[in-house]
């Protein structure tokens, strides 16, 4: 092969290294939900539903609203060994995200039974956060509750009556 053909070589062998490289490290940030229509039944007469628009998952301060039904992967970010901010991101299977966070409706049949919450950590330090939801029919969040992640582990916080939606906040360190 002439020297000519070699610097083509190398150079595809590059493109491509590069190519493979940028997909392999960059993460998908997903900051906005898709407008959906959120159903949940409350008992064999009544549901609730909500319209819900084109919104944030992470307001100020990393506070993260979830509305049941959702799942969100995130991206812890570690400044000076505190956990300074969170990002939504899309999963991809070359590295797991900080923390996976999920809201589910539990029903028998179309009765409500319950609203659970579940972050799995898949960080090598705990975590605690403050967790409040906002119940159908009422007008206010429940108080704050505190939560703890352990390092690589699930934390669950279960509600029986039925939430519309969940804020998780104060991300902090153990």
């Amino acid at each position: 092969m002439d020297t000519q053909h070699m610097k083509i070589v190398r150079y595809i062998i590059l493109l491509i290294l590069t190519a493979a490289n940028i997909q392999g490290f960059a993460q998908v940030f997903k900051p906005y939900r898709q407008p959906y229509l959120q159903a949940m039944y409350i008992d064999s007469s009544r549901y609730y539903g909500q319209e819900l628009d084109s919104t944030a998952y992470i307001g100020a301060n990393n506070v993260l609203q979830l509305y049941t039904g959702e799942q969100l992967f995130l991206d812890a970010v570690i400044s000076n060994k505190q956990l300074t901010a969170i990002r939504s991101i899309e999963p991809d299977s070359l590295r797991k995200p900080s923390f996976t966070v999920e809201v589910t409706q539990q029903a028998n049949g179309v009765m409500h039974s319950s609203v659970t919450l579940t972050i799995t950590n898949h960080l090598k330090k705990g975590v605690w956060v403050m967790v409040s939801a906002f119940e159908v029919g009422k007008t206010d969040w429940t108080e704050d509750k505190p939560l703890y992640i352990p390092k690589g582990s699930t934390a669950t916080m279960v509600w029986r009556e039925p939430m519309a939606s969940v804020l998780v906040s104060e991300w902090k360190f153990k």
